[in-house]
């Protein structure tokens, strides 16, 4: 009893998206269920539904958890490389290396939202938060080397595009496992992000 009042009395919604992100990383999407999950924090079945109208609903949460998660990611990083000619090359290997530590997060972040889609038509920013992390750590480099402001979004995009693609592909069958098991196989992967380095200053 004393830890259901806990959570009806602190924070049952995080409690849930925390049970949420581990039921997902052990079962998949699938086996997501808000009467499971009630269980597993200690509360009634019909107790999440005070915080989620449906499953939908938390899926929503879920996903807008994994995004904050991930730009938190990226937001260190950029503020480490700030000064670094390697800020590209270390930014994408953070957005890949948390798709490589979380496979799971892909397919929940990008299968039901609208972040592809808010990159690939120019929608407002702030749909897409990691995108936008790129794109704070490219505009000041483009900018330096003359890039036209046009011209500017189709090079992030194609940035992004790689980034994006290589993190799809580590969430592919076990090569995310291989990733974190074999440093070489990770070398392999920085190697090909060696394409962010870029001129140099003439």
């Amino acid at each position: 009893m004393k830890n259901k009042e806990a959570y009806h009395h602190g924070n049952l919604q995080k409690a849930l998206l925390y049970e949420g992100l581990k039921t997902l990383g052990q079962k998949g999407e699938d086996g997501l269920s808000l009467r499971e999950l009630a269980k597993r924090c200690g509360v009634s079945v019909a107790a999440p539904y005070a915080h989620f109208k449906n499953k939908d609903e938390f899926i929503y949460a879920l996903q807008d958890e994994v995004m904050r998660k991930l730009v938190e990611k990226l937001e260190i990083t950029r503020t480490k490389y700030c000064e670094e000619k390697s800020i590209l090359i270390e930014m994408g290997m953070s957005y890949v290396l948390y798709f490589v530590e979380n496979p799971h997060h892909f397919s929940l972040l990008f299968s039901k939202s609208e972040h592809v889609q808010a990159v690939l038509w120019q929608e407002d920013s702030g749909k897409n938060p990691a995108f936008d992390e790129l794109r704070k750590a490219a505009e000041p480099i483009l900018s330096h080397f003359g890039v036209p402001q046009v011209a500017q979004h189709n090079i992030l995009l194609a940035m992004w595009a790689l980034v994006h693609g290589l993190a799809a592909i580590v969430c592919l069958h076990d090569i995310a496992s291989r990733l974190r098991e074999d440093p070489e196989a990770l070398h392999s992967l920085r190697n090909i992000l060696t394409v962010f380095s870029g001129p140099e200053p003439q």
